[in-house]
């Protein structure tokens, strides 16, 4: 059975170097199907410290998923217990204090002389902020377009280093296509205006580059 070495100060010192990062380490031996766990993962879990230096049991792992992530963390394990690849799954928990933390496991596999995985190694983050940051900005991308869909306004961005052009949704319906049918340049977004109009844009684009002055051309 895979045991815990007694922990030496470079131990203390390199755990509390991750906790510091929000980052806890982890060993799972694929025989005895429990997972050894540092102080700060144990935290994250809500699982009491001696415990979790001993081993934390699938059953005791699934009580603190929340249910809707069951099926992921199902369906990673199994990966894991055969794949020799990188394996990282990102799933949800219910903290002790009643919060909803984002975690995210990484490790790598141990194989014996067969090339079987017999261990999985590595590391948890909480990556909660991130998780909610990516979810406000969904929101705000969804308010953007749901607010110039029905104003029919579009909006752009030119990255003038690159020379990229960003189109918003509404822009390519504004245009009567989509990204999968048009690539947007400067030069074929100007094509897309008469003659005359194309000129005028032309000259008020091109002096806000070069001189910075903003411009508003109907």
């Amino acid at each position: 059975m895979f045991r815990l070495a007694p922990r030496r100060a470079s131990d203390v010192r390199h755990s509390s170097a991750l906790a510091a990062g929000d980052i806890g380490v982890w060993s799972w031996a694929l025989d005895t199907q429990r997972v050894i766990c540092d102080e700060f993962t144990g935290q994250l879990l809500s699982i009491d410290p001696d415990v979790a230096s001993t081993g934390v049991t699938t059953e005791m792992f699934y009580q603190v998923v929340l249910a809707e992530d069951h099926e992921t963390v199902l369906r990673g394990l199994a990966e894991a217990r055969v794949s020799t690849d990188l394996h990282e799954v990102d799933y949800r928990v219910r903290h002790a204090n009643g919060d909803v933390l984002w975690l995210r496991s990484r490790g790598r596999a141990d194989l014996d002389q067969n090339g079987q995985v017999i261990r999985r190694q590595g590391v948890v983050m909480d990556v909660t902020a991130q998780k909610r940051a990516e979810d406000q900005l969904r929101m705000t991308k969804q308010l953007l377009e749901a607010s110039q869909a029905v104003a029919r306004l579009g909006g752009w961005e030119l990255d003038i280093a690159s020379g990229q052009l960003f189109w918003t949704d509404e822009t390519y319906r504004l245009h009567d296509t989509s990204p999968e049918a048009f690539n947007p340049s400067m030069d074929a977004g100007f094509d897309d205006f008469l003659s005359k109009s194309r000129q005028i844009i032309s000259a008020a684009f091109n002096a806000a580059l070069t001189l910075g002055i903003d411009y508003d051309s109907s």
